[in-house]
């Protein structure tokens, strides 16, 4: 159930029959009295625990997930969806009782996706408004999103048709804040948070690690788990493994573009020279693609 409170845009609630997803049944509780989940920051289980309390950043939230813009966008459209119960990160997960979990944020997201690609006036705020006015997070936007902003504004580009927009979904596999998040990204990367081949190598790469290869990696020890007990005479201790030497191995792979999939040993050369026509190219054929109206 959608909590009783106006948020900005979106209704992400189920838009027909079959389009639910089963209220959670095993779910974790936060620790009392608001003391915090986690040691150090952690701003995403403020989000999680109190979403109220950010109208500005929270787009969507009920009872079980929230949706919030990403303060760092890496991309035109980035969102973050997340759970309204305390899970660390992917290797938190439980796989005899956290499938369902993971189902549910992919759910949200697929509808958030339905509702970008539906809702032409959604356009406007597709970067959280701290990032212009706010002290959270100033920054300087790339030549490449001030074109793309320019673009818009005269209804040409990217954002004039909603049809247009592809996302990618995944779990970092080295997340940078506890308390699990799925990222959606739209696979532009010209967010004006997008200024290092290490972070682009951060989405462009496995180190965004898909929900269904989680949900793989969980089915997998789930089995494991009910074909037989440990040594003590229990359940098998199962959850999915971190491997720090590839995660660290991503931050260093070659940078290769979506699009046209060369290698571009520049950042700056690829984001702001390269980038933007071959992924005018990208839309060009997007658009033959789309279906035209009329006999």
């Amino acid at each position: 159930m959608a909590l009783p409170v106006q948020w900005p845009f979106a209704d992400l609630s189920p838009a027909a029959p079959g389009d639910e997803t089963t209220p959670l049944a095993n779910r974790r509780s936060w620790k009392p009295d608001g003391a915090k989940q986690w040691s150090g920051p952690s701003p995403l289980e403020h989000y999680a625990r109190y979403p109220e309390k950010h109208p500005q950043e929270v787009l969507y939230a009920d009872d079980d997930t929230v949706v919030i813009y990403d303060k760092y966008p890496k991309a035109w459209f980035h969102f973050l969806v997340i759970p309204r119960q305390p899970v660390r990160d992917i290797y938190d997960l439980d796989p005899m009782v956290d499938i369902p979990l993971v189902h549910t944020l992919v759910a949200r997201a697929g509808r958030l996706i339905r509702h970008l690609q539906t809702q032409p006036s959604f356009p406007p705020r597709a970067l959280a408004p701290s990032q212009y006015d706010g002290p959270i997070a100033p920054h300087h936007p790339t030549p490449t999103h001030a074109a793309l902003t320019a673009a818009n504004d005269k209804g040409e580009g990217y954002l004039a048709d909603p049809r247009l927009y592809r996302f990618r979904l995944g779990f970092h596999t080295l997340p940078s804040l506890p308390q699990l998040h799925l990222h959606v990204i739209s696979d532009d990367f010209m967010g004006p948070m997008m200024k290092s081949q290490s972070r682009w190598n951060t989405f462009a790469t496995p180190f965004l690690r898909p929900p269904e290869v989680v949900l793989e990696e969980l089915e997998k020890l789930r089995e494991a788990s009910l074909a037989g007990p440990d040594d003590s005479g229990g359940r098998q201790p199962a959850r999915i493994v971190r491997d720090r030497a590839r995660e660290a191995d991503f931050f260093h792979l070659p940078m290769v573009c979506l699009f046209c999939h060369k290698e571009q040993p520049n950042f700056r050369a690829h984001r702001d020279e390269h980038l933007p026509g071959c992924f005018q190219t990208e839309l060009e054929n997007r658009c033959r693609e789309l279906p035209t109206s009329g006999p």
